[in-house]
């Protein structure tokens, strides 16, 4: 009895130090100066510090509390951060501890603050992170961004303070002190960092323990990153901004960072920051850059006339034309002569360079840029215009012709015109045309045909000189008739009993005579007229028959046979016929001279099909051929063989072969002697066979 008496007296009057030690929460006991008193077990258990290391220390430098309000040395206070956040505290580890602190402030019956008793705990979102954690880690780990974390406990309080020293222009300060802002971020820790990270910032094991904050920051990061942390410490949950950063390796890059506070691990004095490099897009934007200047160099610099259209009215017209089953937009064209004037509105100029001003007439840009096309082709002349409308009515990519324009001041010019329409451009509704002026180029074309044709005419001219001893014995012979039928005539008249059916029979002589006499005539007249004879569909057995009649007072003089093998059922072909003729003689004319010393003299002249779309007409002579030296200039204007020769007649039969869409050549048979070959296409049949 009197044992557990002993036990009561000793239980109702304890060590209050023992009692404290046996409460679950942290109870720090601290005088007026904020110096430790007491320490019970769950403080040490909270902060890591012993009681013999806690008492007679300050509890705010020893936990690293910023400045206290002066409401707690007056009242009882709840210590909380602004919006409801916990209160960050360092223990003995330095790592950051977020806790929900009651402070109760003792005075005595004046009023004089003895001290104060204050009571923490871990807060629920502490413990929460730590079941959370390692899910958040895999998540950083795997992302495409650069994400860093880092432990700032021991920042905070030195930017806390700065806070409340310049609470609005401490970014200012930061700007005119930045060797001050860099020193406050040397206590930064790195914790963790992804493969992005890594990979960017050339960051190797063990970086964990660099101090990045000093290393990779430049002098705008570092006024960032403090700014962005007293923005945390005023409630911002996130800061982002554009600024510069630097790899291990030393390579400074333009990044887009974000700064992250979220409540529970700001609460364990920790942040993460998001890196994106922008390098890449900002080489690619000064790529862009260098891209259009050298376009505009492009566009603007070459003789080229460069325009830039706005087509995408026209494209939503060829799409509604499709959408109505419209499939041959030329046959569409000429059922709705409309069209081609609506088309040309709808086609606007976005842009020409300066060529176009200069080709065009224009005095200014504005002349042209924002109006349509339409001012710029010949009225009634559309169909390259339609041609350009039928390659985008089908996406194709390109369109070239030869054409003819007018300018501003009424001026026709002969062009190539070439519209360019890549699917991009097309997608996008644009399109780039090129003009190149070809007027010159045309007009020495036209001068050169003129040249040719009086060439071609001076030949025939030369050819008819050479034939004139044939020709007047050729026209001799009907007009000797002609004579002879005619005294004949008088004769049988002059008789008493005039023979009426004998003068009959003479006069139709001499009127056939006459007739062939007038043919001969005709075709030296064609022969030497300048002009040149319509295209006909001629038969190819026709051209040489003839030819060779013209010919055959030449051919008896020069003692040469001439043996005709024509073939059968050839299709004809479409040409003049007084210049395929021209080459026939020419060319037989060059056999028989050919072949003045030779003892055998014989010309085959053959005909024959080349499958179905073409003739072959081949002049063979049996004379001595052609010389190897002069083979290959033949051709060659005024190269010839001969001691009076002109050189002209070969080139001007290629021309005229030339124009027929055909071909010629000269090679030497086997047998001995050369041979002449054209290629002739046939005529086209006419629509509807």
């Amino acid at each position: 009895m009197q044992r557990q008496e002993a036990l009561v007296e000793e239980w109702q009057s304890p060590d209050p130090s023992e009692v404290i030690d046996l409460l679950p929460e942290s109870v720090v006991v601290c005088d007026a100066e904020g110096c430790i008193t007491m320490w019970n077990a769950a403080a040490e258990a909270l902060y890591g510090w012993s009681k013999g290391q806690a008492v007679g220390r300050n509890l705010a430098r020893l936990l690293g509390d910023a400045p206290s309000p002066d409401g707690w040395a007056k009242d009882s206070v709840d210590i909380l951060t602004s919006h409801g956040r916990p209160h960050m505290r360092r223990t003995a580890t330095g790592q950051g501890v977020a806790v929900a602190v009651r402070r109760t402030v003792r005075k005595d019956e004046t009023g004089i603050t003895l001290g104060f008793v204050e009571t923490s705990g871990r807060t629920a979102t502490s413990d929460s992170l730590e079941l959370t954690e390692e899910r958040a880690r895999h998540m950083l780990a795997t992302m495409d961004a650069c994400v860093w974390e880092f432990d700032i406990s021991k920042l905070l309080p030195d930017i806390s303070r700065l806070q409340e020293r310049f609470p609005d222009d401490l970014h200012l300060w930061l700007t005119q002190h930045p060797q001050n802002a860099a020193a406050l971020l040397k206590g930064a820790r790195i914790v963790a960092f992804n493969a992005a990270a890594s990979s960017l910032f050339c960051a190797e094991e063990g970086a964990e323990h660099a101090p990045f904050l000093e290393l990779c920051l430049t002098q705008t990061s570092t006024t960032f990153w403090v700014q962005g942390i007293a923005s945390a410490l005023g409630g911002a949950p996130a800061v982002t901004g554009k600024t510069t950063l630097r790899t291990f390796a030393g390579r400074e890059f333009s990044a887009f960072v974000t700064i992250f506070f979220p409540p529970a691990l700001l609460a364990q004095g920790r942040v993460l920051m998001g890196v994106i490099d922008l390098s890449p897009d900002e080489r690619w934007q000064a790529s862009l850059r260098e891209s259009e200047a050298f376009f505009k160099d492009m566009f603007n610099g070459p003789s080229v006339a460069a325009w830039h259209l706005d087509a995408s009215q026209a494209r939503a017209m060829y799409a509604d034309l499709k959408a109505r089953g419209v499939v041959d937009i030329r046959a569409y064209a000429e059922d709705h002569p409309e069209f081609i004037q609506e088309a040309l509105s709808k086609l606007t100029v976005v842009d020409i360079n300066d060529t176009t001003l200069e080709l065009f007439g224009a005095s200014s840009r504005e002349e042209i840029v924002g109006g349509t096309v339409a001012p710029f082709w010949i009225p009634g002349q559309y169909e390259t215009l339609l041609g350009s409308i039928a390659a985008s009515f089908s996406d194709q990519q390109s369109f070239r012709e030869e054409t003819r324009m007018r300018t501003l001041d009424g001026r026709q010019i002969d062009v190539i015109f070439t519209v360019s329409a890549s699917p991009r451009l097309r997608v996008a509704g644009q399109a780039l045309v090129g003009i190149v002026d070809i007027s010159e180029r045309v007009a020495a074309q036209n001068a050169l045909a003129e040249m040719q044709a009086e060439f071609v005419h001076s030949a025939r001219v030369s050819l008819l000189g050479e034939l004139t001893a044939s020709i007047a014995h050729e026209i001799n012979q009907p007009l000797a008739a002609i004579t002879t039928y005619g005294e004949t005539s008088l004769r049988w008249l002059d008789r008493p009993i005039p023979d009426t059916v004998e003068v009959r029979r003479l006069t139709v002589r001499m009127i056939e005579d006459a007739r062939r006499a007038a043919a001969i005539i005709s075709k030296i007249r064609s022969m030497a007229a300048p002009t040149v004879q319509p295209s006909a569909i001629l038969s190819v057995n026709g051209i040489v028959s003839e030819a060779m009649r013209f010919l055959q007072p030449e051919t008896r003089r020069a003692g040469t046979v001439v043996a005709l093998r024509l073939a059968a059922d050839l299709p004809d072909i479409d040409g003049d016929a007084v210049q395929l003729q021209q080459v026939l003689v020419n060319l037989a004319l060059n056999a028989l001279q050919a072949m003045e010393h030779s003892e055998r003299r014989r010309i085959l002249v053959r005909t024959s099909p080349v499958g179905s779309d073409a003739v072959r007409v081949e002049i063979i002579d049996t004379g001595p051929g052609i010389a190897s030296e002069a083979m290959d200039r033949l051709f060659d204007s005024f190269f010839t063989t001969k001691d009076l020769g002109m050189g002209i007649g070969l080139p001007i039969c290629r021309s005229i072969i030339d124009a027929h869409g055909g071909s010629i050549a000269l090679d030497n048979v086997g047998s001995g002697g050369a041979r002449a070959t054209l290629i002739l296409p046939a005529a086209s049949p006419p629509i509807g066979r």
